[in-house]
């Protein structure tokens, strides 16, 4: 469910952030542990063809809590970690980055992917108000750890972190047909 909201973004956005940052040729979207994450990262800066291919960045952090509701047509919450995080430099100030990275890429993204998981359907929440979650604006990662995961990049990245999410899915039977990924 996530990665078609992340593809429904990348249909809305990719082009204006194309025009922003010329070096933006894609909205990079994965999945997995944290050993995972890093590992696929380092793959893409050995290979020259998908270094272009990294950033911008949303990741849903797995394995995520997924409480069980109270019967048929009750909801389940999924309560996931997800970053959104794009290339920086480290020379820069923070009014620098906030100019670069955060106003042009990391806010409309964030916005878009809110309003696309929003609109998809998967979750019964109307609007914003209802939707539970915690947004924090990362211009300090650096090297540092991010959602928890340290070293999670090599590279010097600006992000927002999206914690502390409550994500209410429709219990419809014993097995859910999709896939939350």
């Amino acid at each position: 469910m996530i990665g078609q909201v992340v593809q429904a973004v990348s249909c809305e956005m990719l082009e204006t952030l194309k025009k922003v940052d010329s070096d933006i040729r894609t909205i990079n979207y994965q999945y997995g542990p944290a050993a995972q994450l890093k590992e696929t990262l380092k793959q893409f800066d050995e290979d020259r063809s998908k270094c272009y291919e990294k950033y911008p960045l949303i990741f849903l952090v797995t394995p995520f809590v997924e409480k069980e509701g109270d019967g048929p047509g009750s909801y389940r919450r999924a309560m996931p970690k997800i970053g959104i995080a794009h290339h920086t430099t480290d020379d820069l100030k923070s009014s620098e980055r906030y100019e670069r990275s955060f106003r042009k890429v990391l806010l409309p993204l964030y916005d878009c992917f809110i309003e696309q998981l929003l609109a998809s359907g998967y979750f019964p929440v109307r609007s914003e108000r209802d939707l539970k979650l915690s947004r924090s604006i990362r211009d300090d990662i650096g090297r540092r750890p991010f959602l928890n995961i340290s070293g999670a990049s090599s590279d010097y990245i600006d992000g927002i972190e999206i914690t502390n999410i409550e994500l209410p899915i429709i219990q419809t039977s014993c097995c859910m047909s999709g896939d939350f990924h």
